[in-house]
């Protein structure tokens, strides 16, 4: 008892007043004992659930660092929440490659019905969805919460994004599960920032897992890169032989379904499928097709053609007119690489998925633009070789044809003489007999046969090309037209002739004589070619000229052509007569059926045209012959006045003639005495120079070139140098030859052998009175 209540005087009032006091004060320090107590409690539990969170979150982190893969790290990371966390079901959702949807990657706990998990989460609630939520009975409800509740089975659950990127690719899901959800356990706070601290590891482990495997893509890239380079150099001058095991590489590199090398065809489309690889039997579509047109579409077409690459993720996000070519041919994702060849665009490099969509990376964007880069340098080398061999062998071709073609033109230059002489007498036996005499029939055979030999110097003369050409605007269809009319009667009624002539064709420039030459003789050819009958095929088109078909032309700048071919259902070719076909005096034809020259005039008239021939032959099927030729604007030209001839005979005028051929010098003198003229002749161009300074005047020269001792031209020089002032005419078999072309400048007249008494008549009165009016009017 405390001292204050034995105090004396104490009243008993008092004593009650102070036992009440103390046992108010000991119920008031066993409350705070007690609640002392609970908050012990509490605070050791708080402590066993971190240290228990804690050695779950280090053991986590010590597993899921040595995960050798991404399957594995989502393997242990389920094991752990469903076995340590008491969670019934997780699962792993990640963004599908078409970005649209988050689909189940891996699950671990009761297995939902087999279909696909696919969540398609609505922009509306992105704040939501896009962090971490502790979906329980107390949270509000929304769309998205009602979709993963119904296609996962959770009722409650934690979700949990991967949002360090910027954007939201995976997301981790797990819960509790109840037929009853208000009978199913709630998930607190505790649970939400546990899960949030495991994801951040998970995370990690994830994006390391990435990188690494980024790495080893990257390294194992740069190693195919190296293989790519490597196998293209093997053959330095026709990596193309290589191109089907490059795409094979690249194509199990990348996971490709199919890839492809597509190249402009003639008419500027990129369709033609040069080289092709397919990881094996592909997906059937119905009413596919076998290629498509990148062009076709503006907006793959206009950045194509600015070198840029044209990326599908999903043609099913395409707008209808783009995403039908893409699934006629059966392609669900596309990377187009444009391929440029020297600088021009040649085609593309198709990378293709189609059996599932394919997110194209830029890694993935950047590395394969490198292969195509790749490609497209061992086409440009392959174009080089091939362009140098092509020239190489043109360039040979053409010193035999120069070397040929000289020899042909000498034999056309003594030819020509012995054809003058021939004419020339036939012509003047025809006018000294009597009338009735005129038309005996050998003398027509000796007229007739020499103008057939006339006829074949000239195509001598043509393929040695130093025959005159004479270009003026030219309708190749109109050439055509009229030729097959004349060689029609010649090929004989087993040949058929069918033709397909181009509409809106250009008038282009060139010497119909010489076109309806080359065109006469490949009919003649195809028409040899089919002994049993059989069908010639004319057709004609025009087209741009691009790249490597712009450089075979003759003549710069050519930006279109015409095409003219000429195809027969003959016998056709092997390789060896193909190489050989042009060269001249080259016949497949029996002794005595073919010059040999037919081909190689063809083949010259291309190429004074500035244009070339290619042939395609197989044995058995057939020939065609393509001869393209320029598109050239031709020239304003104002027609030339026609000066009548004059047929008067001489008026005793002085004519020297210098001709080293005594035949064509002697009927030269004949034929002019005829017409009354004083004929002075001279064998070369020393002699002329005696001749002129002996007689009193000489009022015309008519004199060869090409002659011994001294040439006409230097004999006409050394003339002009003594003040010698009167008409010349020129008369040669060379009239392309340097030095006929410089003195026919000089010349009134020029004259071509062959030619008869009644032109060199002709020519002589014409210049003589020419020559009288112009000095006559110089007097005035």
């Amino acid at each position: 008892m405390p001292d204050s209540l034995k105090e004396e005087g104490s009243s008993t009032d008092e004593l009650e007043r102070q036992l009440k006091g103390l046992r108010s004060r000991l119920e008031r320090l066993g409350g705070e004992v007690v609640r002392a107590d609970y908050k012990v409690m509490h605070l050791t539990q708080e402590v066993r659930r971190s240290r228990k969170a804690f050695s779950f979150l280090t053991g986590f982190q010590y597993s899921t660092s040595r995960a050798p893969s991404l399957e594995e790290l989502y393997r242990i990371a389920l094991k752990a929440i469903v076995s340590e966390l008491w969670m019934k079901r997780a699962v792993i959702l990640e963004l599908n490659e078409s970005g649209t949807c988050l689909r189940q990657t891996a699950m671990l706990g009761s297995a939902t019905d087999d279909q696909e998990v696919c969540l398609a989460l609505p922009a509306d609630s992105k704040e939501a969805w896009s962090k971490p939520q502790l979906i329980n009975g107390e949270t509000l409800e929304e769309p998205w919460i009602e979709q993963v509740r119904s296609k996962l089975g959770l009722p409650f659950f934690v979700w949990i994004p991967d949002t360090r990127q910027g954007q939201m690719e995976t997301v981790l899901v797990a819960g509790t599960m109840s037929e009853d959800p208000a009978q199913a356990p709630k998930l607190t706070g505790h649970d939400l920032d546990l899960f949030i601290s495991m994801c951040a590891i998970l995370w990690v482990d994830r994006m390391n897992l990435l990188a690494r495997g980024a790495l080893e893509r990257q390294v194992l890239y740069e190693s195919l890169l190296n293989k790519i380079s490597s196998t293209l150099l093997q053959d330095y001058e026709a990596p193309a032989a290589h191109l089907d095991d490059v795409l094979t590489r690249v194509g199990h590199g990348w996971s490709l379904d199919r890839m492809r090398l597509l190249q402009r065809d003639a008419g500027d489309h990129i369709s033609t499928v040069t080289h092709e690889w397919t990881a094996g039997e592909l997906p059937e579509v119905e009413g596919a097709t076998p290629t498509f047109a990148p062009e076709e579409i503006p907006e793959w077409r206009d950045a194509m053609a600015s070198g840029e690459t044209v990326q599908i993720d999903d043609v099913e996000q395409l707008p209808p007119e783009q995403a039908a070519p893409l699934k006629a041919a059966g392609i669900r994702s596309l990377l187009l690489v444009p391929t440029n060849v020297r600088g021009a665009a040649a085609g593309c490099t198709s990378f293709e998925r189609c059996r599932s969509v394919k997110r194209w990376s830029n890694e993935d964007k950047q590395l394969l633009e490198v292969v195509s880069g790749l490609i497209s340098g061992a086409l440009s080398r392959e174009r080089e070789m091939e362009e140098r061999t092509q020239l190489e062998a043109e360039y040979n071709h053409s010193k035999k044809m120069e070397a040929v073609g000289q020899l042909a033109g000498g034999v056309a230059h003594d030819f020509n003489n012995l054809l003058t002489t021939i004419q020339g007498y036939a012509q003047l036996l025809a006018a000294r007999l009597p009338e009735e005499y005129r038309e005996l029939p050998g003398l027509k055979e000796i007229v007739m046969a020499s103008e057939r030999a006339a006829a074949l110097t000239r195509q001598l003369l043509t393929f040695s090309r130093r025959d005159t050409a004479t270009t003026a605007p030219l309708n190749i269809n109109d050439t055509v037209t009229e030729t097959m009319k004349l060689v029609g009667r010649m090929l004989g009624k087993k040949i058929s002739v069918e033709f397909d002539l181009g509409s809106d064709m250009d008038t282009i420039v060139g010497d119909v004589q010489q076109i309806n030459q080359l065109i006469m003789n490949l009919a003649i050819n195809a028409r040899d070619a089919m002994q049993d009958g059989g069908t010639i095929t004319i057709s004609t088109r025009e087209m741009p000229t691009i790249g490597t078909l712009a450089r075979r032309f003759t003549i710069p700048g050519i930006e279109r052509c015409q095409i003219l071919e000429i195809a027969d259902t003959g016998c056709g070719m092997d390789d060896e007569t193909k190489e050989r076909i042009f060269e001249p005096f080259f016949t497949t034809k029996e002794p005595g059926q073919g010059t040999g020259l037919g081909m190689s005039i063809a083949f010259s008239v291309a190429r004074r045209h500035g244009g070339f021939i290619d042939v395609e032959s197989q044995v058995g099927i057939g020939t065609t012959f393509s001869i393209y030729l320029p598109v050239r604007r031709p020239e304003e030209r104002k027609p030339k006045e026609k000066k009548p001839v004059g047929l008067s005979s001489g008026n005793n005028e002085t004519i020297l003639v210098v001709e080293d051929d005594a035949g064509v010098r002697a009927m030269v003198r004949e034929a002019l005495v005829a017409s009354g003229y004083n004929v002075v002749v001279a064998e070369n161009g020393r002699e002329a120079l005696e001749e002129v300074r002996q007689a009193k005047h000489i009022s015309l020269v008519v004199t060869d070139v090409v002659m011994p001792e001294m040439t006409g031209k230097q004999m006409w020089d050394q003339l002009a140098s003594e003040g010698f002032d009167a008409p010349l005419i020129v008369m040669s078999g060379f009239p392309q030859a340097t030095e006929v072309s410089t003195l026919s400048r000089s010349a009134s007249t020029y004259l071509q052998k062959p030619f008869g008494p009644q032109e060199i008549s002709r020519a002589v009165r014409t210049t003589l009175d020419s020559f009288e009016k112009q000095h006559t009017s110089s007097d005035a």
